[in-house]
């Protein structure tokens, strides 16, 4: 039995004008979801040395993989954004954000190292999971401008220069958070086929 994936959102926003042809805005947005969905892979996991508390056996040799659900998964949410946009004006018009956030998650993977035999649970806390998720930009600087070149007198040059559209994106963002895997801990211990884990 599970309960459906549930999540809260709200946000903030304030508007200031600057010039007649400039405003400044600030938002700040977050959400938090909870029930999220959480897999094990490797509840019937055995090592032929036992590490890190895994049976020696495989608990149910009748399968293989064997994969629990949970739904006790959890996210945070906190953002930033500032926006600076201006109107047209001399040809000129653009639009910059800057967005600060931070992405928390109680991973939709659950792949702890050590299993008891007994009822196939986690012998650590899954709150060991918890940490930033995979899609966490911390800082993101994006850029939109358009610039239209003037009417000319010279009806030669204004056929070949005037009232063309130039626009141009910026795009600048922080890396995204990765984590760190030993392969060589399966074959070393004898994990058995029935393990798909990943020991971090």
């Amino acid at each position: 039995y599970t309960t459906l994936f549930r999540s809260l959102e709200w946000s903030l926003g304030v508007e200031q004008p600057l010039t007649p042809h400039d405003v400044f805005s600030a938002t700040y947005s977050g959400t938090h979801g909870y029930n999220e969905p959480l897999s094990n892979a490797a509840a019937n996991g055995a090592s032929s040395s036992g590490f890190d508390g895994l049976p020696n056996v495989t608990p149910d040799p009748r399968f293989s993989v064997v994969t629990q659900i949970f739904d006790e998964g959890y996210s945070w949410y906190h953002g930033l954004t500032l926006v600076e946009q201006h109107a047209f004006m001399h040809g000129f018009q653009g639009q910059l954000s800057y967005t600060l956030s931070k992405a928390l998650q109680l991973g939709t993977i659950y792949n702890p190292t050590a299993y008891s035999a007994g009822n196939l649970a986690a012998t650590g806390p899954r709150t060991a999971d918890y940490g930033p998720a995979a899609f966490d930009t911390r800082h993101n600087l994006s850029g939109d401008f358009t610039y239209v070149t003037p009417k000319l007198k010279q009806r030669l040059l204004d056929r070949g220069i005037g009232g063309w559209k130039l626009g141009t994106k910026l795009y600048l963002y922080s890396g995204r958070p990765f984590t760190v895997i030993d392969s060589g801990v399966a074959s070393a211990h004898g994990f058995s086929s029935s393990f798909s884990g990943s020991v971090l």
